[in-house]
């Protein structure tokens, strides 16, 4: 099973019984009983010829359990479970003949509804992110301001080696939530809401007694060796960090999972992390948190299935999932 990306190209089957993931260095499709944590099926996808799918991708999203969305190379695939290509979706030209796109690229976060496509893109080698809007049948677009991305030259650093530069910036992800979206990045405590029939973008500060906002700088991090760099994103992991949240329409919840760095064990090999849970409305007002004392591992993915929380863990090189319950929404954890 292939766990080297820790879930990253992965998604929750609608009936909530499968785990679609995708085997980026061999180009397969796993579908993964979530029950069992075990390997159900592998499809091979193709590169080239007619279903071709190229080799490069950065955002992976399940529509429905017989369809699934890679991006990759400013192009979207929407692929059935048998590996077929079902339609191809270009906007790469539009940032050959746009000034305003020039130097820009479409980036992990997206969604497509109808006939548009809603995509996080950025600038390459500066924290800069909109939202792109686009209209594929009509093949117009409109870009947005995202609210508090500016912020995110606390968390970037550019690393000098020789004659080449290496930026590192955390991306956004797109979450769906009710009719609407998030727009979620996992360095940063405030989350934006794009909202579908304003057409506008909300910026949200949820108040907490675990976390305070991000300090504000005024110049990006820079530095010149891979230490240094390494460094700079462990400073990073003592404040909070956030996985990608999920909305629950059943419970009518935002559920965020957090961590930092555990002050107690800081082990540069094997570190412990402090876990936290942050339950939101449909305001996005935190209206429960609690710290996870059971957890100490460093997190990486969550789904929700049947009133709980499973956190996705990497076992020596074995799936599998420490479960909370959501029983604890009124009788605490």
């Amino acid at each position: 099973m292939y766990l080297k990306e820790n879930l990253s190209y992965s998604g929750l089957s609608i009936d909530q019984k499968k785990v679609f993931n995708i085997d980026v260095e061999q180009l397969k499709l796993q579908i993964i009983d979530l029950e069992n944590a075990r390997l159900e099926k592998e499809v091979l996808l193709e590169r080239e010829g007619p279903n071709g799918i190229g080799d490069w991708f950065i955002g992976f999203k399940v529509l429905d359990d017989s369809t699934f969305v890679l991006l990759g190379d400013n192009r979207f695939y929407k692929v059935d479970l048998g590996g077929n290509l079902k339609q191809k979706i270009g906007f790469d030209h539009l940032f050959y003949v746009q000034d305003e796109l020039a130097k820009r690229f479409g980036h992990t976060g997206f969604k497509i509804h109808q006939n548009k496509i809603y995509n996080v893109i950025t600038t390459f080698g500066k924290p800069e992110f909109n939202l792109l809007i686009y209209d594929f049948k009509e093949d117009v677009y409109e870009l947005k301001e995202i609210p508090g991305s500016e912020n995110l030259i606390s968390s970037t650093v550019i690393t000098y080696l020789g004659k080449s530069s290496f930026t590192y910036v955390t991306g956004f992800s797109i979450v769906d939530f009710s009719d609407d979206f998030i727009l979620h990045n996992r360095s940063y405590p405030q989350m934006a809401v794009y909202r579908t029939n304003s057409n506008s973008i909300q910026l949200t500060n949820s108040i907490s007694n675990f976390y305070e906002d991000v300090p504000k700088v005024d110049k990006i991090k820079e530095v010149h060796s891979v230490k240094e760099s390494e460094d700079f994103k462990r400073d990073l992991e003592k404040g909070m960090s956030f996985l990608i949240p999920i909305w629950d329409e059943e419970n009518q919840k935002i559920f965020r999972w957090g961590y930092k760095l555990s002050s107690i064990n800081v082990e540069m090999d094997n570190p412990e992390y402090d876990n936290y849970l942050f339950v939101m409305d449909k305001d996005l007002n935190i209206v429960e948190e609690f710290l996870i004392p059971e957890v100490r591992i460093k997190p990486y993915r969550i789904f929700i299935v049947d009133n709980q929380i499973y956190l996705y863990h990497n076992f020596e090189d074995e799936l599998g999932f420490i479960r909370v319950g959501l029983d604890f929404l009124k009788t605490g954890p």
